[in-house]
């Protein structure tokens, strides 16, 4: 049974009459016949009382109608909505300022984005690579700009007050750890290791050092941590065993710009994760353009979930 088996039907049963039906919905009597037809078939019960002025229903048609009238209603506003959301979005104009980490723009953002000019294509969309205490800072004093962060609410706690106060955050999709290890280190060869296995060796980090201290300390003594902005030279030291990194596990389909034939990423087995999310200001009333990127974009992480893929703090 399709809804448009039903929509005809309904209009049959409105006008009493397959012509006139097949007018309202666009359609061909022919078109309009044959499909009550197969419906009669599927359903196996007669629907329609044919004769040469008339088109009736039967009992049987008329109780279908009533049966589905109501859910054909509520698809009928959802596909309104819909449309109405779509020509929205497309009108949609002016600057937006996406500010986050290395890692997100290396990787997921850039995807999502692309995907979101197709339907508005007007919008001035702008990347800005920042730390993660940079990013906080920044929301809160430029107009209409917006974080997408790793850590978020996790560790507000760590920001001063003064910023901490006028920032809110927003939940996208919880992230787990996984690791970088050198394929001349034992433990690439491992499934899965725990955070504390890793604090036997140097931690090269690329991006939110103090948030991954935090967490690793609660596990046991750091051996020594190396911080390394350039993702370059990070990519270097990884790669000749000069130390182990750790990142994010995101569970969406992208491309994993951190493969490399030197290391591996390695699954951590401790229950511990962390959530992605929108970094707001608080108290503040966006652009309209900005207020529905914010909402499809959101739409848009919710469609594409897929199995986890990685990238690196």
């Amino acid at each position: 049974m399709r809804i448009e088996q039903l929509e005809c039907l309904i209009a049959i049963h409105k006008h009493h009459s397959i012509n006139t039906a097949s007018n309202e919905l666009h359609l061909t009597p022919q078109a309009v016949s044959s499909s009550i037809k197969n419906l009669e078939k599927e359903l196996d019960v007669p629907l329609l009382l044919r004769s040469s002025k008339y088109s009736l229903l039967t009992e049987q048609g008329k109780e279908l109608v009533d049966a589905t009238q109501c859910f054909l209603d509520r698809v009928k506003k959802i596909k309104q909505n819909n449309m109405q959301s779509q020509t929205l979005t497309s009108a949609l104009k002016g600057d937006v300022s996406i500010y986050s980490t290395a890692g997100l723009i290396d990787s997921l953002l850039p995807k999502l984005i692309c995907h979101f000019l197709k339907i508005s294509p007007q919008l001035n969309i702008s990347l800005h690579q920042q730390l993660e205490y940079e990013l906080y800072k920044t929301v809160c004093y430029e107009e209409n700009a917006f974080g997408i962060s790793c850590f978020g609410e996790q560790f507000k706690d760590q920001l001063d007050d003064e910023v901490r106060d006028q920032l809110q955050f927003i939940p996208l999709f919880p992230c787990k750890f996984i690791a970088q290890i050198p394929l001349s280190n034992p433990l690439s060869s491992y499934h899965s290791v725990s955070l504390k296995s890793l604090l036997n060796y140097p931690l090269i980090l690329n991006d939110a050092q103090d948030n991954i201290v935090d967490i690793l300390e609660s596990f046991g003594e750091i051996k020594q941590i190396i911080y390394e902005p350039n993702r370059s030279i990070w990519t270097e030291m990884l790669s000749q065993g000069l130390g182990v990194s750790l990142g994010l596990m995101i569970p969406f389909e992208t491309t994993n710009v951190f493969m490399n034939s030197r290391f591996r990423n390695v699954p951590i087995k401790d229950d511990i994760s962390v959530d992605c999310c929108y970094v707001l200001k608080k108290d503040f009333v966006y652009g309209d353009h900005v207020q529905s990127f914010l909402y499809e974009l959101s739409n848009v992480l919710n469609k594409t979930i897929q199995p986890f893929a990685s990238y690196v703090l």
